[in-house]
């Protein structure tokens, strides 16, 4: 299973999608220089020394997960390709929902809080590497089955 390339590349896109679950995606600052962070726990304010949350960001939650739970399950697919390119394409389509999810919590915490200024944290582009990852996969799970139908052919 895992000395397959499309395994692997299943498995670093896992691994990449599971970061989000422990590093923040912005940082804002208001007129009043009070800093908020947006992470997967939520949108969080500092305060004493420490992060005070202000609201669950539950849509990008699920989202993370949901994806989660499909990179898992692909994986774990290698006896059945076709299914398994099936869940890849849900992947590619769940990972570009992290991404109007990131867009969707910035907008809407620069608007509730009337923020100033805003920072991007490099996991942002996190779901894109995903998104490559599962793409290299599928192209190597196709290849896979083109060389079984080859193989029933000469039979």
């Amino acid at each position: 299973m895992i000395q397959r390339i499309q395994s692997i590349y299943l498995l670093l896109a896992t691994i990449v999608i599971s970061i989000l679950l422990f590093s923040q995606v912005a940082i804002f600052t208001d007129s009043s220089a009070h800093i908020f962070n947006l992470s997967f726990k939520g949108f969080s304010q500092f305060v004493n020394n420490g992060w005070l949350l202000k609201y669950r960001c539950y849509l990008m939650d699920c989202i993370i997960l949901l994806t989660l739970a499909a990179s898992v399950i692909s994986i774990f697919y290698f006896k059945n390709r076709k299914e398994q390119i099936k869940i890849c394409w849900l992947q590619i389509i769940l990972n570009l929902l992290i991404l109007l999810s990131f867009y969707y919590e910035i907008n809407i915490a620069k608007v509730h809080f009337l923020l100033s200024c805003s920072s991007l944290y490099i996991t942002t582009i996190l779901p894109v590497i995903a998104i490559i990852l599962v793409y290299l996969a599928i192209k190597a799970i196709k290849k896979d089955e083109d060389l079984v139908r080859s193989m029933d052919r000469i039979r």
